[in-house]
């Protein structure tokens, strides 16, 4: 049998064979790079891409290295691209490029597309960055916003990234990845829900309920309050809206912003209090440092509770000890969050800006998913599901 040492030697091998193929690959790549600056050719293939992936995944003996044989060629063809837009722009090729500096962005004329129907939060959003008088369209999805924008038949879109109760807006993280768009700018909306319904309706004849996910759940204080209303979910709250218009049943309300509620025609029933509280779940601490941070600026008065799973306190314990910990070990169906040691920055935000961190136990955090399922129809994940269950425990 080979010594360890033996083993390292021969990975130190196999470790110089790659690096001297990578740099074989990168050349050709910049020959490609210079026939696409001769042809007129855009860098991104995606049709080629995905091509190349599922070859040379299916050379792969087994599912672990299937995965792993994706995920290098995904990160070769990122830097074959950037070296492909470094050329270009070295050429004077500029066309539409990731990373471009700009004093101001040029909107004269421009085309925005948000997501929903009119009434929606992000036609809202898009309002106030650009202003009223902006030419804009909608769609029914993110995908088909962000389609619209590398087909050309938009040249902004404004889309959700992050929501100060629920949370970051996962499927635009991912089309992120998945699209060759990039964040050009932000804009920070105050979301005010009411609880819309037909003109002349009363509270007490409510027994359905429409919203985005999002907005059940930042209502979830007052929705409870009505516990034998049906939550049913919709694309979002402008939709929600429509729906109660158009089907006209006096059962029926919306949860949804004033403006949503007077473009259909709706009476306010009830304006639903402001965030007085937020549950962030915490793994290394990015994602409550920054939403506890904007929450602050916007009302300090608001109450940030970090969640963690009591299987993998990690910043629990380090704000309690007052200075970093690595934990021995992390145990938690919660994967989202399991992490030994929180990040060194991350650690003193949250010193500064976080008001409390509590953590629940591996029954509640599946009791919370159970919960959000039978209500919401929502399959959680249980790093998502944390905060559900601090509230619902009274953490």
């Amino acid at each position: 049998m080979e010594t360890l040492l033996e083993m390292r030697q021969k990975l130190d091998e196999i470790d110089t064979q790659i690096t001297e193929l990578y740099e074989k690959r990168m050349e050709i790549c910049g020959q490609v790079a210079d026939y696409k600056i001769k042809n007129g050719k855009k860098v991104l293939d995606r049709t080629r891409e995905n091509e190349k992936l599922a070859s040379v995944s299916a050379m792969a003996t087994n599912d672990f290295n299937k995965k792993g044989i994706r995920e290098l060629f995904e990160q070769l063809m990122s830097m074959s691209r950037k070296l492909q837009y470094q050329k270009l722009s070295q050429e004077g090729v500029l066309g539409r490029l990731p990373f471009i500096e700009l004093d101001e962005l040029n909107v004269e004329g421009a085309r925005v597309v948000f997501q929903g129907v009119e009434g929606a939060y992000s036609q809202a959003a898009m309002e106030k960055f650009f202003g009223s008088g902006q030419k804009n369209f909608h769609v029914p999805t993110f995908r088909d916003a962000m389609v619209a924008i590398e087909e050309g038949t938009a040249d902004y879109a404004v889309l959700p990234i992050e929501n100060s109760t629920a949370g970051a807006v996962d499927q635009v993280y991912d089309l992120l990845v998945e699209f060759e768009n990039y964040i050009v700018g932000e804009v920070i909306l105050p979301v005010r829900h009411q609880l819309a319904g037909l003109p002349g309706v009363k509270i007490s004849q409510i027994k359905r309920v429409y919203s985005h996910p999002q907005g059940l759940m930042q209502s979830a204080r007052f929705l409870d309050n009505y516990g034998d209303w049906e939550q049913i979910s919709v694309a979002n709250t402008a939709v929600a809206a429509k729906k109660v218009l158009e089907e006209k049943n006096p059962e029926q309300a919306a949860v949804c912003s004033e403006y949503a509620a007077k473009l259909y025609g709706l009476e306010i029933l009830e304006q639903l209090p402001d965030v007085d509280m937020i549950f962030v779940p915490i793994g290394g601490g990015g994602l409550i440092a920054g939403l506890a941070y904007a929450v602050k600026n916007l009302r300090p008065q608001c109450r940030i509770i970090g969640v963690q799973a009591a299987g993998a306190p990690s910043m629990a314990e380090s704000l309690k000890e007052g200075k970093i910990i690595t934990l021995s070990s992390v145990d938690t169906v919660a994967d989202g969050i399991k992490v030994k040691t929180p990040g060194d920055l991350m650690f003193d935000m949250c010193r500064e800006y976080v008001d409390e961190v509590v953590t629940v136990s591996e029954g509640e955090i599946a009791s919370a998913i159970l919960t959000v399922l039978e209500k919401q129809k929502l399959v959680a994940e249980g790093a998502g599901a944390v905060g559900i269950a601090a509230a619902m425990y009274h953490k």
